[in-house]
């Protein structure tokens, strides 16, 4: 996959979304309207809009890591899976059972992945779906 193709995958990003949650950039009130300015070009107006292709690119690396990572289906699927308290966790939210393992950087950090052993495991996931009166897809990627 080039670049460009992965950069269409990330869909709508808006300057807002790139500095608050991309970036985790806060300002002050008082320096806001010099920090868009000055850091990223634009003015408070644009917060809303869509960031640019030269912008997509720049921090290509900030945005994939940000989807992969914080927002990506292996965080979504991590997520959900010990919400449901399916498998147990250490302390820093890391274990697993019957084939599926829930691992992460550090406690709560933002690197999340689920990882399915085999199809012993999904169909033991799917079964605690079911349980739950919820029907899951499981795709090998």
């Amino acid at each position: 996959m080039t670049i460009d193709d992965s950069i269409e995958m990330f869909g709508k990003i808006t300057w807002c979304v790139l500095i608050h949650e991309v970036r985790s950039e806060r300002f002050e009130e008082h320096e806001r309207e010099e920090r868009l300015a000055d850091d990223y070009g634009i003015e408070i107006a644009d917060l809303d809009k869509e960031i640019s292709a030269y912008a997509q690119n720049k921090y290509y690396d900030r945005i994939s890591y940000h989807l992969d990572n914080i927002t990506g289906p292996g965080t979504d699927a991590f997520n959900l899976i010990r919400s449901m308290d399916l498998v147990p966790l250490d302390v820093d939210g890391n274990g697993g059972a019957y084939g599926v393992t829930l691992v992460q950087s550090t406690a709560d950090g933002p690197r999340k992945y689920t990882y399915i052993d085999d199809d012993a495991a999904a169909q033991w996931l799917a079964l605690q779906f079911l349980a739950q009166n919820l029907d899951i897809t499981i795709v090998n990627v």
